[in-house]
């Protein structure tokens, strides 16, 4: 084997979706005023999201997430967009300024918890002049959402990024084709109906972790990389990511920026002052604001393109009591951090809208 596929990272393979609508919502807590939440909405609507990410600030909720593009044939373009906007544009790939816009989503599998890999993904984003607007982990899968028009650079990026097997070729059903063929052979089955709970495999919950929450400027992902590969030869792993592209970088004359946050296994006091010393020059404007957060985790058989999930945990928690600090869903998987210390109490609560084994 050469030298250079020796110092590759192994991997399964690379998944990609159909061409989807991504809508990007910012709103304030509670949502006092004008301003709907979005999921809201599309759980009324029954309207399927198939990735969703949510960040949550003391001043702002953002909220990010992909729908069929079959789904635009309704009145969508009617939901609230940014506080304050009553309806959306139609969508036109290429305009960073509009909050809804053409696009696909790549993933690689698995990930195994490695900050190499993550690192390598950030970094090879920074070499290039593309920008991804959703990155959400799963608990094998770390996946990207991107302009459709990109989706053939960043496929080459990552083949040569990591060694993948010879068989593999990027697995993608395109929602035009006929797959009556392919359903014969691999029945496939979708849910019609609202069960009184929603089913799952298991809600798994993994307390006490290290969360670190930045905002990255531009040129400071390779640097972010660079940084977590150093924390991986610790022996750490990470638990769960996520990054959205930040609303000002919609602004054609604003930067790209990205609010990323990631959870880790704990770190030794050293080892957690030196990281600090070295992520926080990266972060622009806000400081880095170490904390510990509990991470939920459950999946079920029709997370992958199912209405009323989110809308459903949210609810739960919120008649708990209990706050939420971030939320990812990618593939057939929910993750939701919680603040430390408030996990148990959330997996209860999840127990009034959920049904696990």
């Amino acid at each position: 084997m050469p030298e250079t596929c020796k110092n590759m990272i192994h991997i399964n393979g690379i998944r990609l979706s159909r061409k989807m609508i991504q809508a990007s919502q910012d709103y304030p807590p509670g949502n006092p005023g004008k301003s709907e939440p979005f999921y809201k909405r599309l759980s009324q609507d029954r309207i399927n999201m198939i990735c969703v990410g949510m960040h949550f600030t003391p001043s702002l909720t953002r909220f990010s997430c992909c729908l069929e593009k079959k789904n635009f044939e309704k009145p969508v373009q009617a939901l609230p967009g940014r506080a304050g906007e009553s309806s959306f544009p139609n969508p036109e790939p290429g305009r960073k300024n509009n909050p809804l816009s053409e696009v696909c989503m790549i993933s690689i599998y698995p990930h195994h918890s490695d900050l190499q890999i993550l690192a390598t993904l950030l970094e090879i984003f920074d070499r290039t002049d593309i920008y991804f607007r959703h990155m959400v982990s799963s608990n094998s899968m770390i996946s990207f959402v991107i302009e459709t028009q990109y989706q053939d650079r960043i496929i080459s990026l990552f083949q040569e990024g990591f060694l993948l097997p010879e068989s593999h070729t990027p697995f993608m059903q395109e929602l035009d084709e006929d797959i009556s063929q392919f359903l014969k052979k691999y029945p496939e089955t979708r849910a019609t109906y609202v069960e009184e709970k929603i089913k799952t495999y298991g809600i798994s919950l993994y307390p006490d972790l290290e969360l670190f929450h930045l905002s990255l400027g531009p040129g400071n992902l390779s640097l972010c990389g660079r940084t977590l590969k150093t924390l991986e030869k610790t022996g750490v792993k990470f638990s769960f990511s996520s990054a959205l592209l930040k609303k000002e970088s919609f602004e054609s004359d604003q930067p790209i920026s990205y609010d990323l946050a990631f959870l880790t296994s704990p770190l030794a006091g050293d080892d957690k002052n030196l990281f600090l010393k070295e992520i926080e020059p990266m972060s622009t404007g806000e400081a880095v604001s170490p904390e510990r957060g509990d991470l939920i985790s459950f999946h079920g058989p029709h997370f992958g393109d199912r209405y009323r999930i989110l809308d459903t945990a949210i609810s739960c928690l919120d008649l708990a009591g209990i706050p939420v600090l971030l939320i990812g869903c990618t593939g057939a998987s929910i993750s939701m951090v919680l603040p430390s210390g408030q996990g148990e109490g959330g997996r209860q609560a999840l127990g009034k809208g959920f049904e696990a084994p």
